[in-house]
């Protein structure tokens, strides 16, 4: 599911932790909003020009031609002469709310500074001699139609403009441009404490009334609010000019307001090693194959939904709650927040899913993006986010993912993307067609028809082989049946022996008959349920032996699986949860998709059913605490979400 585990996952990682390998870890918190480059196109960049000139000239159709325009060119328009509807403290609107804004304020603010060309004549003269009159570069700067004119060919002028300066400043006790741009704040400062005219003009021209309350704000300008921008302007020029304290105090802005205004990044590079130490150290199930361990790094490309869907739910619990098991502050709202977004992500992939579950998704999605807002408010939702709250309503329609999802066609978007499709309609796309559906025809008949199984067991194997080379992450369970209890032939039994006493004991406790005197059993390295492979510790098929199993969730490594006249059974060694004197599990307030803790060593032995199996789990050893870590982790998606819940 690509909108979850790209859409949000990788969003939440690399826009909303941020990746920062240069520097230690933070909580995310920033003391500005984050500054971000707008892409401005040369096409775009001409338009305002030519709207700001179209303006200026307010010819009588002035309504229709702004309607040539763009959005984004109106918005900017509105932004640049702060120009909002009547009774809205925002710019919100379609193109022709906007250009129908532009157009009132245009009529009735004849009298505005910002556009009052007789008033600008008389400004341009003033910025251009501050310092001598006979300045030749100040030189027609009375006449602002042709600086419009001119700045066309001059697009250096204007460098690009940050959308979000709409906030007024009308006291001194705010802090200092905490609502605009920090670069375009640090340009303007330049330019007014550069001594060329042209250097002002641009400051001028760039700079709007709320950025110039600020300047005069932190030069402790005791001015009315309701002056002028051109105002505002000369009476900055006239203090910097004849104060040299006040130069060095802007200019302080000018070096310092980079450093200040920059967002800590929380994954950064201590959090990252703690993070690939564990993904180094972690034992997953052979289904699962592991993400790069160089991720979030220049090395490393562009990483799979997969990839994305195995570090966040599977290794990012597993750090961030040992890290930050003791906070108390900012960083435990982050987790709090990131584990809704987990749970979310977990309950959203089941192959069989019920109402409650359902529930529980809108529950675990709506508190985090409520959390989101309010943990960073300068970072806006995406529509992602809002198709995130859609899926409840799509898997109580159309049932859990994998029944509308559109698997064969997404692993083939890269394809697509590198292909030349000129002159080829209708022949790509055809057997792209053809292919998927006859894929899906053979995956139907053999995944639901027995006979069909047993006539092609041998290309079922082929085929299944085939299928382990998974480099995508959870390729394989997309095509499981959980229904499905056939165990599959591919393994190796041994010869017939009787088994151990100890072990034939538990047997007979488990089948409650005292009176078992056959002990002959055949004993298997490898065996599957469901589509599902469990393998013995002592074996090539490792990976595949730390299990979830018992009707009271319980985590054990299996040491052998034997068949005892028609019956399976697995010789488990049980790890007991982890326990310690004035220490409580960090992980089981996050319900399962934290996991939980157990002990490093296992101390029980127990003899079950195949059928008792729950699940595999992911096992990651944390030095520090002596203990190993529980992941639980369900191929095909049942039981695991009602049974985990015990543990809590």
């Amino acid at each position: 599911m690509h909108a979850i585990d790209v859409g949000l996952l990788m969003f939440h990682c690399r826009e909303v932790f941020q990746i920062d390998l240069k520097h230690q870890g933070g909580d995310g918190y920033t003391t500005g909003p984050v500054e971000s480059n707008e892409v401005v196109t040369v096409k775009e960049d001409l338009d305002r020009k030519k709207c700001i000139k179209l303006l200026r000239k307010d010819p009588p159709e002035l309504l229709f031609k702004l309607l040539r325009y763009d959005r984004r060119v109106l918005y900017y328009i509105c932004v640049f002469y702060d120009i909002k509807a009547r009774g809205h403290n925002t710019i919100v609107g379609t193109r022709w709310i906007l250009a129908t804004n532009i157009f009132k304020w245009n009529s009735t603010s004849n009298e505005s500074d910002d556009k009052d060309e007789l008033e600008d004549s008389e400004v341009d003269e003033e910025i251009a001699g501050t310092a001598s009159e006979s300045d030749p570069s100040s030189e027609g700067a009375s006449d602002v139609d042709e600086d419009e004119d001119s700045v066309a060919q001059d697009e250096s002028d204007i460098e690009e403009t940050d959308l979000g300066d709409t906030a007024a400043i009308s006291g001194s006790t705010l802090t200092p441009f905490v609502a605009h741009n920090p670069g375009k704040v640090r340009r303007i400062l330049r330019n007014l404490l550069s001594n060329l005219p042209s250097d002002r003009k641009k400051a001028y021209r760039e700079a709007n009334k709320s950025i110039y309350l600020n300047i005069c704000s932190i030069l402790a300008l005791e001015l009315d609010v309701a002056l002028s921008k051109s105002e505002l302007h000369n009476a900055i020029l006239f203090k910097i000019e004849r104060d040299p304290m006040s130069q060095e105090l802007l200019r302080s802005f000018t070096t310092m307001a980079r450093d200040k205004i920059q967002v800590s990044a929380v994954l950064g590079k201590d959090v990252m090693a703690c993070i690939w130490r564990h993904m180094a150290a972690c034992q997953l199930p052979s289904w699962i194959t592991p993400a790069p361990r160089n991720w979030g790094t220049s090395e490393h490309g562009k990483l799979s939904a997969d990839n994305w869907r195995i570090i966040c739910t599977i290794h990012m619990p597993v750090t961030l709650i040992w890290l930050w098991k003791e906070e108390t502050s900012r960083k435990k709202s982050l987790l709090e927040n990131f584990m809704h977004l987990v749970t979310s992500a977990r309950l959203a992939n089941v192959r069989t899913c019920t109402a409650a579950q359902i529930q529980d998704y809108n529950k675990h999605m709506t508190e985090y993006l409520q959390g989101l807002r309010e943990l960073f408010p300068d970072i806006p939702l995406r529509p992602n986010h809002h198709a995130a709250l859609h899926i409840g309503d799509i898997m109580t329609r159309f049932g859990p993912a994998h029944s509308h999802g559109a698997h064969f066609f997404e692993r083939h978007i890269g394809f697509f993307h590198r292909i030349n499709t000129n002159h080829m309609l209708g022949q790509l796309d055809g057997s792209i067609f053809m292919a998927s559906s006859r894929y899906s025809n053979v995956m139907a008949l053999l995944r639901d028809d027995p006979e069909t199984q047993r006539a092609a067991r041998d290309i079922i194997e082929t085929m299944d082989s085939m299928e382990r080379e998974d480099l995508r992450g959870f390729r394989l369970a997309k095509a499981l049946d959980p229904d499905n209890t056939h165990h599959m032939a591919n393994m190796k039994p041994s010869q017939p022996v009787a088994l151990e006493g100890n072990v034939f004991q538990l047997l007979k406790d488990l089948e409650d008959d005292p009176n078992l005197h056959d002990r002959e059993v055949v004993f298997v390295p490898q065996i599957s349920l469901g589509g599902v492979c469990y393998g013995v510790f002592d074996s090539k098929h490792y990976r595949d032996s730390a299990i979830i199993f018992g009707n009271v969730n319980k985590m054990g490594v299996i040491q052998k699986i034997f068949k005892y006249h028609e019956g399976w059974y697995l010789l488990v060694h049980q790890h007991r949860n982890f326990t310690r004197a004035n220490f409580v599990d960090p992980y089981l307030p996050y319900g399962f998709a934290a996991g939980f803790l157990c002990n490093a060593e296992a101390d029980i032995v127990h003899l079950v059913r195949l059928s008792d199996i729950i699940s595999h789990c992911a096992i990651t050893p944390i030095p520090e605490g002596e203990c190993i870590h529980i992941m639980p982790v369900d191929r095909v998606s049942v039981r695991l979400f009602v049974n985990i819940l015990q543990l809590i």
